[in-house]
């Protein structure tokens, strides 16, 4: 073998490892532009994710605005029902009051009545029981009130008229 022989087996050599180093750089280089695309989509795909989900979240605050404006009105329309209640009941309560008031005026009145018709007494024609002496009083008064007399018929004055030719 000539030396001629042995410079083109090493050149041969070299030149098939610099190709291999080609190859690999180019392989290498491809699959990370391959992967930077890959990369590249994901970060495409995840802002389009990210924006669907942020629209949805503002979305979701509105709802929750509207919501809570709505529950704030329900909120004031119940406390006054509330209060009207309790301005009900306590009218109620003040009616309640007042009835049994009544009815304990009722009461003594019949037991006074009744105290001073156990007092009646036969001895007396004139002696009447409470209870009508009361109600003949309330009558007179009633029909006195309204009793007129000839006396108090008083002619009511005509209007003017108004005279042609003055």
């Amino acid at each position: 073998m000539s030396e001629v022989d042995e410079i083109n087996r090493e050149t041969l050599r070299f030149g098939e490892r610099v190709a291999g180093a080609w190859w690999q750089l180019r392989q290498s280089l491809a699959n990370r532009e391959s992967r930077q695309a890959q990369y590249r989509q994901l970060i495409l795909v995840q802002a389009r994710q990210l924006r669907r989900v942020t629209a949805d979240r503002d979305q979701a605050l509105i709802d929750l605005a509207a919501a809570t404006k709505q529950l704030t009105e329900v909120t004031r329309e119940r406390d006054q029902l509330a209060h009207e209640l309790e301005g009900a009941r306590a009218e109620l309560d003040n009616d309640h009051q007042i009835g049994a008031v009544d009815t304990t005026w009722e009461r003594e009145y019949e037991e006074i009545t009744e105290f001073q018709n156990a007092q009646y007494t036969p001895e007396y024609e004139h002696d009447i029981p409470m209870d009508e002496v009361v109600e003949d009083e309330q009558q007179e008064v009633f029909e006195s009130d309204w009793q007129v007399t000839e006396t108090e018929n008083i002619e009511t004055p005509k209007p003017p008229t108004m005279e042609a030719g003055s």
